[in-house]
C-alpha cells in the first residue's frame, strides 16, 4: 500500500510538472544552458509554464525559442543569451518581472527576442533588461495587450519594436509614465517590420506613451500595405516622450494610421525630421510639442499646423511652410531661416543657458507674444515689434541699440531684477478721458483723473547705462521716459523701477523728475520708497517731455523756464524765472562783449536763491553800464555744496534811441539764426499785458517743446531760447499766442 500510494504521489506531482508549473532554475547541472534538464526543479520548462531565475543563478538561453508562461528574474539572478549561437526567442503568454538582469547587455547587438503572444502582459522590475526587440509575432489572440512598467534597451540595428502578427491581429503597447526604452540603433514600426509592403505584414495597434520611448533611426508611424485591416496610432499622452531620427508617414492603406500628440507629450526628431508627409487616410492631430533637436541643419516642416514648436540643438533650421499656433521655442545655438505663420495665441521663447540673439527679419514676424527664458540673456538684432505679452521667465533681453515697440494690446510682464528689459521699448497708445492708461506696464503710467482725451500718445522707456541722466557731478536711475503728443494732460504720472537700476540714488528721498524744456525739474515733494519693484506717484501740470528718478543728494539743476533782456532808460534790464530750485545758492549775471566768447561777471550782480523749492520764483538786473551795441548775458547760478551751472547766452541790441527799440504791438520776429545748430533765439512781443506762450511744433503738428508760458507786458521785446540738442534735421514751427492774438513762423535745423 504505501508504494502504491508513494507512486500515486510521485504520479501526481509529474502531472504538475507538465501541465501550467512553476519551475525555478537550479543551475545543478554540468553547464548554465536552459536546455539541461537537470538545471529546473521540475524539468526543462514548456509552453505554459512559469519560470523563475533565483538570485545568484545564470540561466543560457541556448535553444531557439523558448516557450513560457510568467518569468520571473529576481534580484541578483540572471538570463542571458548563447553568444555563440543567432536569435533567440522567448514566447511569452504572461508576465515578465525583471528585478535581476536579462540581456547580455552592452553596446553590440542582442539577438534576445521577446514574442509576446498572451491576452495581456505586464513588464515590470527594477532590474537590467536588454533584448534585441519585442514583437507580436503570431495571431492565436486577436488582440494582446502590453503593458511595460520599467526601463528596457532593445540593443538592434532593424526594428525593435513590432507587431509581425497577421494584418487582422492588434498589439496595444503601453509604455507607462516612469518606463522608458532604448533603441539606441533601431527603428519602431506601429505595425510590420517597416510599415510597408514587401517587408513582412503586420497588424496594426495602438502604442500609447506616458513615459519615454527613444529611436535611434525611423519611426514609421503609417502603412501602405491595403490587406491590413486594422488601424494603427501611436499616441504620445501627457508627460509621454518619443524621440526618433526620422518619422515616416506614407499615404496609409483604407485602415487609415493616426498620429496624435496630447498636450504634455513631445515628439522630439533628432536627425532628419519627417522623412514623409502623406496626407491619404492619415490623421495629424498636434496638441503638444514637435521639437527638431539635431546637432546641425534641419528642414522643418508639417503635416498640419504646430500647436507647440521647438527647435534646439545647433545649426540651422529652414522653416518650410510652417504654422505655429501656441509655443514657437528656439533653444540651444539653433538659428531660424525663414518666418513662420503665428496663430493669434502664438508666443516666441528664448529658451537656453547661452546667450541667444533674436533675428526679427526671421522669427519675429507677425510673432504676437514673447517670452525671455534664458539665463544668458537675449540680444535684439534689429528694431520689431510684439503685439502681445512680453513676459520675463529668466535672464534680461537686451534691444543693443534697437527698439521694442509694443502694439496696442502689447504689455510686459514679470520683470524683476535678473529678469527685464535693457534698453528701448516704446509703444503710442490713446488716452481715453477719465480713464487710467498703464502703457503696456512698460513702468510709467497714468491714473483717470483728468477729462482729457489725446490719440497716440507715444511713450518710450530707456533702461541701463544709456538712461542715465548726468548733469555736472548728479544724476538720476538708470531708467528714463520720453513722452511724445501727451503735453495737454494734467493727471498722476508713476514712475515704476526695479532696484537694480537705483544707481546708487535713495531709497531715501526720492523724486521724479521731468524735463520740458532745455533743463530738469522735480515734480512734487521728495519721499523714502522701499518696495522692488520701486513706485512713485506724482501730479504732473503736463504729460510732456523726459521723466526720471533721482534723490536730494542727487538732484538736478534747477528749471530756468525763461530769461530775457530788453534795453530800458538805464540801460539793460534783465529778469528769469524758475520753475523749481534745488540747493539754489543764488545767481551772478555774466556779460560779454565779443559776441558771447569771454564773459566777465558784473560787480553787485549777486541775487540770492530760494534753496530748495517747488514754487516759481523770478528774479531781475539792471545793467546801467552799457551803451549802444549788441551785449550777451549768461546766468552763473551756485549750489549751496559750491556747484556751478550755466545758463544758455542771450544777446540784447541798444541802438541810439532807446524809445526806438520799445516794441509796439503784438510781434513774433524771425528766429535767429535761421537755418540754426544746436540753438536759436526768438523775439517777440505783446499788445496787451497778459500770459504769453510761445510753443513750437515739428511737421506732423507734434508738440516739440513749450518755449515761454508767463505773465507779460506790453511795450517790452522778450527773447527765447530753443536748443536742437534732441531732435533731428528738420522744419519745426514756432507760435506766440496772447491775449486772443495768434502768430506762426518756420524755423530750420540743420545738423
Amino acid at each position: 500500500m504505501k508504494r502504491i500510494i508513494l507512486c500515486s504521489c510521485l504520479v501526481f506531482c509529474c502531472e504538475v510538472a507538465v501541465f501550467g508549473a512553476t519551475k525555478e532554475f537550479t543551475s545543478a547541472g554540468t553547464d548554465n544552458n536552459w536546455s539541461t534538464d537537470a538545471n529546473w526543479d521540475f524539468g526543462i520548462p514548456i509552453a505554459g509554464d512559469d519560470v523563475i531565475i533565483p538570485t545568484d543563478e545564470v540561466c543560457v538561453v541556448n535553444v531557439n525559442t523558448a516557450l513560457i508562461g510568467n518569468l520571473t528574474v529576481e534580484a541578483g539572478g540572471q538570463l542571458l543569451r548563447n553568444s555563440n549561437l543567432g536569435v533567440r526567442y522567448i514566447n511569452v503568454a504572461g508576465n515578465v518581472v525583471c528585478d535581476g538582469i536579462i540581456g547580455n547587455g552592452g553596446a553590440t547587438y542582442d539577438a534576445l527576442v521577446f514574442n509576446i503572444e498572451g491576452a495581456s502582459c505586464t513588464m515590470s522590475g527594477t532590474g537590467t533588461f536588454d533584448a534585441a526587440a519585442i514583437r507580436k509575432n503570431t495571431g492565436a489572440n486577436n488582440v494582446t495587450d502590453l503593458a511595460i512598467q520599467m526601463n528596457i534597451t532593445l540593443r538592434t540595428s532593424g526594428t525593435g519594436l513590432y507587431n509581425n502578427s497577421s494584418a487582422a491581429a492588434l498589439f496595444n503597447i503601453t509604455i507607462e509614465s516612469g518606463a522608458t526604452v532604448d533603441i539606441p540603433s533601431g527603428s519602431v514600426a506601429i505595425d510590420g517590420l517597416t510599415g510597408s509592403t514587401g517587408d513582412g505584414v503586420g497588424g496594426g495597434g495602438t502604442f500609447a506613451v506616458s513615459g519615454a520611448l527613444t529611436i535611434g533611426r525611423f519611426l514609421y508611424l503609417t502603412t501602405d500595405d491595403t490587406g491590413v485591416s486594422v488601424p494603427s496610432t501611436l499616441h504620445i499622452l501627457p508627460g509621454g516622450t518619443v524621440k526618433c531620427s526620422t518619422a515616416v508617414c506614407t499615404n496609409s492603406g483604407s485602415a487609415t494610421s493616426t498620429l496624435d500628440v496630447d498636450a504634455g507629450g513631445t515628439l522630439n526628431f533628432t536627425s532628419s525630421g519627417w522623412g514623409a508627409i502623406g496626407t491619404l487616410n492619415n490623421i495629424y492631430t498636434l496638441d503638444g510639442t514637435v521639437e527638431f533637436s539635431a546637432a546641425g541643419s534641419q528642414t522643418v516642416a508639417g503635416p498640419v499646423a504646430y500647436t507647440h514648436l521647438t527647435v534646439s540643438g545647433s545649426g540651422i533650421k529652414t522653416l518650410a511652410t510652417v504654422s505655429v499656433n501656441g509655443v514657437f521655442s528656439l533653444q540651444g545655438t539653433a538659428t531660424v531661416s525663414g518666418s513662420p505663420t503665428y496663430g493669434v495665441s502664438s508666443v516666441l521663447e528664448y529658451k537656453g543657458a547661452s546667450a541667444q540673439v533674436a533675428s526679427p527679419t526671421n522669427e519675429f514676424q507677425g510673432v504676437k507674444g514673447l517670452r525671455v527664458n534664458n539665463v544668458a540673456g537675449v540680444s535684439l538684432g534689429g528694431n520689431a515689434t510684439v503685439d502681445g505679452v512680453v513676459s520675463f521667465v529668466a535672464g534680461n533681453l537686451y534691444t543693443t541699440g534697437f527698439t521694442l515697440g509694443l502694439g496696442t494690446s502689447g504689455s510686459i510682464s514679470g520683470e524683476l531684477d535678473g529678469k527685464s528689459l535693457i534698453g528701448n521699448v516704446s509703444t503710442s497708445r490713446d488716452i481715453v478721458a477719465n480713464t487710467p492708461q498703464p502703457f503696456g506696464n512698460i513702468g510709467l503710467a497714468l491714473d483717470g483723473s483728468d477729462a482729457t482725451a489725446l490719440s497716440n500718445v507715444t511713450v518710450t522707456r530707456t533702461t541701463g547705462d544709456n538712461a542715465v541722466v548726468s548733469v555736472g557731478a548728479n544724476n538720476s536711475i538708470k531708467r528714463r521716459f520720453t513722452v511724445l503728443s501727451g503735453n495737454t494732460l494734467s493727471r498722476n504720472v508713476t514712475c515704476t523701477w526695479l532696484q537694480s537700476e537705483d544707481n546708487g540714488k535713495g531709497p531715501d528721498d526720492v523724486g521724479i523728475w521731468q524735463k520740458t524744456g532745455s533743463t530738469w525739474f522735480i515734480v512734487g515733494a521728495s519721499e523714502d520708497v522701499s518696495s522692488n519693484p520701486r513706485s512713485l506717484s506724482k501730479a504732473v501740470s503736463s504729460f510732456s517731455g523726459q521723466f526720471t528718478v533721482t534723490d536730494d543728494l542727487n538732484a538736478l539743476p534747477i528749471q530756468l523756464v525763461s530769461f530775457q533782456g530788453v534795453p530800458s532808460y538805464s540801460g539793460i534790464l534783465l529778469s528769469w524765472r524758475t520753475l523749481s530750485e534745488v540747493n539754489n545758492y543764488g545767481f551772478y549775471v555774466q556779460r560779454s562783449s565779443d559776441d558771447g566768447i569771454t564773459f566777465t561777471t558784473l560787480t553787485e550782480s549777486f541775487i540770492p536763491g530760494h534753496g530748495t523749492t517747488n514754487t516759481p520764483q523770478s528774479y531781475s538786473f539792471s545793467d546801467v553800464s552799457v551803451g549802444v551795441g549788441s551785449w550777451y548775458y549768461r546766468l552763473k547760478q551756485i549750489d549751496l555744496d559750491g556747484s556751478i551751472n550755466y545758463s544758455d547766452a542771450i544777446r540784447v541790441d541798444v541802438v541810439t534811441g532807446v524809445e526806438e527799440n520799445y516794441p509796439s504791438g503784438f510781434n513774433l520776429s524771425q528766429n535767429y539764426p535761421n537755418p540754426f545748430n544746436p540753438s536759436t533765439e526768438v523775439r517777440f512781443s505783446v499788445e496787451k499785458q497778459g500770459r504769453a506762450t510761445l510753443t513750437v511744433y515739428n511737421m506732423l503738428g507734434q508738440h516739440v517743446q513749450t518755449l515761454f508760458d508767463d505773465q507779460v507786458e506790453a511795450g517790452r521785446e522778450y527773447t527765447a531760447r530753443f536748443v536742437s540738442a534732441e531732435f533731428a534735421s528738420g522744419v519745426f514751427w514756432y507760435k506766440l499766442e496772447s491775449a486772443g492774438q495768434l502768430s506762426m513762423r518756420r524755423m530750420v535745423l540743420l545738423k
